[in-house]
């Protein structure tokens, strides 16, 4: 008989990593596990997701009584996030049902540095309790070792259902883009990316900027993108179809994150043969390996951010090897087919 699993997490129709991740399970866990999901979070008002939180507890029960789970595989960012899953955590322990933590959130590492003494008290708890620990990067594998001092840790990165490109890119003679997509935040580096789009008009390089994501912010009316707003094409969120067109017209992809636990756009960007320019900050460092399939600077630092962007358009030959490693690095570290097996592994033994 295969093992029950209740994977507790958003809406698999809801925008974000997450539940991109979790969009599929149902084809890559087939035949390997029986999986139930339980949705707490959807994209919706104030008082709805109050109500579906509520809900997805009380159907937890219910799944408990009816439906009796080997294990419960719950999926968090930080922040609101944490104690909202910790609720369906107090479930477990009191119904005596095991569960393991899956942390995506990039801020993650802020949130529990901020907490009060009796939180991080609660956090550590909580963790601690789980049967498995999965974090999605070696940068937080190394925080909840060391900081939040776990040993119940497993690393498994992010993976992308997106089917890598045939062959790599070559630099284009003309029309080249530079393409920023994910949430359009202060923590994603939305105006850094702005700042260096400006001083790369200024200089004379004549882009395209792709502009994917949801406005959270309204930093589309900040002074940063009116001034560059004329040489922009702003895409909105846009689907697993519409991204892959979008990716296939895109040169470069700048990620200035300054938050990230995994970074799967530039995974993304990878697998189509994109290079990356990134800040070196938390997963990025895993899916771009600096030099040789994209280039990372230090957060914060505009001028290093601009130099690596120019050197890359500047350069057809190391624009090519960067497309062609990246692509092969992706494609062997971050298949389906590893994520699947580790999990499943986990799933198994625990």
């Amino acid at each position: 008989m295969r093992k029950k699993i209740v994977v507790i997490g958003p809406d698999i129709n809801s925008n974000g990593g997450v539940a991109k991740q979790l969009s599929g399970y149902p084809s890559i866990f087939a035949g390997k596990v029986d999986i139930r999901f339980l949705y707490t979070y959807k994209d919706a008002s104030k008082l709805k997701k109050i109500y579906i939180l509520f809900l997805a507890l009380v159907k937890l029960v219910y799944l408990f009584l009816s439906y009796k789970p080997d294990l419960i595989h719950i999926h968090c960012a930080s922040n609101a996030s944490f104690y909202r899953k910790s609720l369906f955590v107090l479930l477990c322990r009191l119904f005596r049902f095991k569960y393991i933590f899956h942390i995506h959130g990039g801020g993650f590492e802020i949130f529990y540095k901020k907490s009060k003494y009796l939180n991080k008290l609660f956090i550590k708890h909580v963790l601690i309790n789980s049967k498995r620990v999965i974090v999605v990067s070696q940068y937080f594998f190394n925080f909840f070792s060391t900081v939040v001092e776990l040993t119940n840790i497993t690393l498994i990165h992010n993976y992308s259902l997106m089917n890598a490109n045939d062959k790599s890119r070559v630099l284009p003679k003309a029309g080249a883009s530079l393409l920023y997509m994910g949430r359009i935040s202060r923590n994603k580096g939305f105006l850094d990316f702005c700042n260096v789009a400006k001083a790369l008009i200024e200089g004379g390089y004549n882009l395209t900027y792709y502009i994917a994501g949801i406005d959270e912010e309204g930093l589309l009316r900040s002074e940063e993108y009116k001034s560059i707003e004329s040489n922009c094409k702003y895409l909105g969120w846009v689907n697993e179809l519409e991204k892959k067109a979008v990716l296939e017209k895109s040169t470069l992809l700048l990620s200035p994150s300054y938050f990230e636990s995994f970074g799967l756009a530039a995974l993304e960007a990878s697998l189509s043969g994109v290079p990356v320019v990134a800040y070196n900050v938390g997963g990025l460092a895993d899916v771009i390996v600096n030099g040789q399939t994209g280039l990372l600077a230090h957060p914060g630092d505009l001028d290093e951010l601009e130099r690596a962007v120019r050197k890359i358009l500047d350069s057809e030959r190391l624009y090519s090897d960067l497309s062609k490693s990246g692509l092969t690095y992706t494609n062997l570290k971050f298949s389906e087919s590893v994520y699947t097996r580790k999990l499943t592994s986990i799933y198994l033994s625990t």
